[in-house]
């Protein structure tokens, strides 16, 4: 059954190549494909791919438009495969990644996507745990535990690890390319892939948890800081503000009600007052900047392309 693997890549070709290294110990199914979508890098990324051509099933290709969604929608477009499976160039799958989603699609080959849980492997020293329950999927990982079942309202999969059936997205429709970083952005908004689940669900897809899907993400020293974060969940708050309708009336501005102002400068002020303190400032500081996205967030959708 053809396979299509969609992988992009922006200026990171030495990890790519150890990435890529890692995909040989991957079992490839026959008709399978590993799509490498180079988002315009400065780097060898083009040479690191071409070296890998006679022990991969590698497709190399170009997007000159930078942006993660960008990236993603070129490799939809220029898959051969049946089942889309979507991934980071800083992973590490188990030797049996593909066939897990393999054997899920072929016992439901309508009605369902699929992801599983994703192990970080920190490249400097383990972040605080304070601190990493409050990063995203991509710094901390995702684990919705052992057993397969389905993913709950307000659940998603990583993008560096999901997967759904190429016929799904001629109905919903590709990536939303004004979601998700890009340079040049006037609001960062990310959530791509949540976006898209959220179209996915809405078109009557499940979300379907394989515990034995699972791979490493390797995840640098530069991402697991507060400020990066912050910046992160500041981005999650934008996001959310253009995914909630408008309210009007008295008692609201800019379509938000005054008491989410009001509780922006709540926690702001505990936030600096337990750090004057010498308490656990962090819950109020990152709900803070959570609530200072969703208030600085645009109040209307920005629409990309994103037609199949």
């Amino acid at each position: 059954m053809p396979v299509s693997i969609v992988m992009p890549t922006y200026n990171n070709a030495d990890m790519l190549a150890s990435t890529l290294a890692a995909f040989e110990r991957v079992n490839f199914p026959k008709s399978s494909e590993l799509i490498v979508v180079d988002n315009n890098s400065a780097d060898d990324t083009a040479e690191t791919v071409r070296r890998f051509s006679g022990r991969l099933p590698v497709r190399y290709t170009f997007e000159a438009t930078r942006g993660v969604s960008s990236a993603k929608n070129r490799g939809i477009r220029m898959a051969k495969g049946e089942l889309l499976i979507f991934t980071d160039d800083d992973v590490r799958p188990v030797a049996t990644w593909i066939a897990a989603y393999v054997s899920a699609y072929r016992k439901n080959p309508s009605g369902f996507f699929w992801g599983g849980p994703i192990v970080s492997e920190f490249q400097g020293p383990l972040p605080e745990e304070r601190l990493l329950k409050f990063a995203p999927p991509s710094v901390k990982g995702l684990n919705f535990g052992v057993e397969e079942r389905l993913l709950g309202a307000n659940e998603w999969f990583a993008g560096a690890n999901w997967a759904c059936p190429a016929d799904a997205l001629s109905r919903v429709g590709l990536f939303d390319e004004a979601v998700g970083p890009y340079p040049g952005a006037r609001v960062s908004l990310n959530g791509e892939e949540s976006d898209l689940q959220m179209r996915l669900k809405g078109g009557g897809y499940a979300g379907l948890y394989l515990p034995e899907a699972s791979l490493r993400h390797v995840v640098p020293a530069r991402k697991t800081t507060l400020k990066h974060i912050a910046v992160r969940t500041e981005a999650s708050g934008r996001f959310a503000r253009v995914n909630t309708p408008l309210e009007k009336g008295k008692g609201t501005f800019r379509g938000v009600p005054l008491w989410r102002y009001r509780r922006c400068v709540e926690r702001w002020l505990r936030a600096w007052a337990k750090r004057i303190a010498g308490r656990d400032w962090y819950p109020d500081y990152i709900s803070y900047r959570f609530d200072k996205g969703f208030l600085l967030g645009i109040p209307e959708r920005p629409r990309g392309v994103r037609s199949a």
